[in-house]
């Protein structure tokens, strides 16, 4: 599987995403970067104690706007913090980059109505029964799917077509106006990649090994044992079993690795 990057204590995440059809230049922390179309910005790995104040130098001239707009994001310990920036202000919210525990894909949309602040957003995933529902410019919670191809469907007319793999937490970054409806799907954390069917060689060998052994002690137990001793060695291999069995629970749920 591949395993998400969670911020820890003495770091933190930002990510930046571009919900527009252009591009957006930027220099951000004396780094310069190019956001695509539906694009993202993140940096997974900021050293900070606290909290920390990022300035930014933002181009939005490609987006019809001013060429430099300076600004200032903040990035706080131990949270994953998620912005759209706009000329004169920004939309920021915490972020979830934890994989599901089912394994599931998971995915939030996030719509971007610049110009229509109230419009209402209803937005579909056919062959589901799942609807998201937003205003204007605003986030929704996260959802659970199962994996496949999913055509996206906002107000009843089709945006576009997404796919969603095992494992992977998604953002799906929707832009809503009077003019037109676009939309671009962000992979937060990738998706798993090892498949699970992996597995299935491991329970082979684990069962061919169980049933093995477990013939080997039955019959030391009726034929090599005594006839006084032949109960008491059944039961000893009994209670050998259920206290390795035991030790495998106690393990469990010490939660002594938290990778699954």
């Amino acid at each position: 599987t591949t395993y998400p990057i969670v911020p820890t204590v003495g770091t933190a995440q930002a990510q930046i995403f571009n919900p527009r059809d252009c591009t957006l230049p930027m220099i951000i922390n004396n780094k310069s970067i190019i956001i695509e179309p539906f694009g993202s910005w993140y940096e997974k790995d900021i050293k900070v104690n606290g909290n920390l104040t990022l300035p930014y130098i933002a181009d939005f001239s490609q987006c019809q706007g001013s060429k430099n707009v300076r600004g200032d994001i903040e990035v706080i310990e131990h949270q994953a913090t998620a912005y759209i920036l706009e000329e004169f202000a920004y939309y920021a919210y915490e972020d979830s980059v934890n994989k599901t525990m089912s394994g599931n894909p998971a995915i939030r949309v996030l719509s971007y109505s610049p110009n229509e602040e109230d419009i209402a957003i209803k937005i579909e995933l056919t062959g589901t029964n799942y609807v998201f529902e937003t205003n204007g410019t605003s986030l929704t919670e996260v959802a659970e799917f199962v994996p496949g191809w999913y055509e996206v469907r906002i107000n009843g007319k089709i945006a576009g077509e997404i796919a969603m793999k095992l494992g992977g937490v998604y953002t799906l970054q929707a832009l809503v106006d009077a003019k037109e409806t676009k939309i671009g799907l962000t992979i937060v954390t990738p998706p798993n990649s090892i498949s699970i069917l992996w597995i299935l060689p491991q329970y082979i060998l684990l069962t061919m090994a169980e049933v093995l052994y477990a013939v080997t002690g039955v019959e030391f137990a009726f034929t090599q044992a005594p006839n006084s001793m032949k109960s008491l060695m059944q039961a000893g291999w009994l209670l050998t079993m259920g206290f390795g069995n035991f030790m495998i629970v106690i393990i469990t749920h010490a939660q002594l690795v938290h990778r699954k």
